[in-house]
């Protein structure tokens, strides 16, 4: 068994018992990579570069937290009984999923979706902002066009 399908087998393995009151409660909201390297017997920073690439594959649900906690999506989807966009799969915290999937309202949006973006309140914060005024920019927005990376 690979590495990745180790720690994936760990992940699932804690998430059995999840419940959906200890998600809305506050109790659980994710596992962090110290927690399930020791489960699986690998160390942290392995551990977190894996289930990074679990996100990407669309298996996990990131949390950027202090510390990055993982949930595996699967078990989300059972436990809230929903399938998780793949708009979700990496969030701040665990209540922007539970807002959205457990109070039924699909309109929430977010504060800023330039937030997602590495770098929008650093290294892009002008770019961001040049974006944010041609939308807005009367009558109708500007046309853009993004390109790159």
């Amino acid at each position: 068994m690979k590495r990745k399908q180790i720690i994936f087998e760990g992940l699932k393995k804690l998430n059995e018992d999840l419940t959906k009151e200890q998600l809305m409660g506050g109790k659980i909201s994710g596992y962090d990579a110290e927690t399930i390297g020791s489960l699986v017997k690998i160390s942290r920073n392995t551990v977190s570069k894996e289930l990074t690439e679990l996100c990407d594959e669309g298996l996990v649900v990131k949390i950027k937290s202090r510390p990055v906690q993982f949930l595996c999506r699967e078990s989300l989807e059972r436990i809230l009984d929903v399938r998780i966009e793949a708009s979700l799969l990496i969030v701040k915290d665990i209540k922007e999923i539970l807002d959205i999937y457990c109070t039924g309202n699909k309109n929430i949006q977010m504060e800023d979706p330039f937030a997602m973006l590495i770098g929008y309140d650093k290294s892009l914060s002008e770019a961001v902002e040049k974006a944010k005024a041609a939308v807005l920019y009367p009558p109708n927005g500007l046309n853009i066009m993004l390109s790159g990376n």
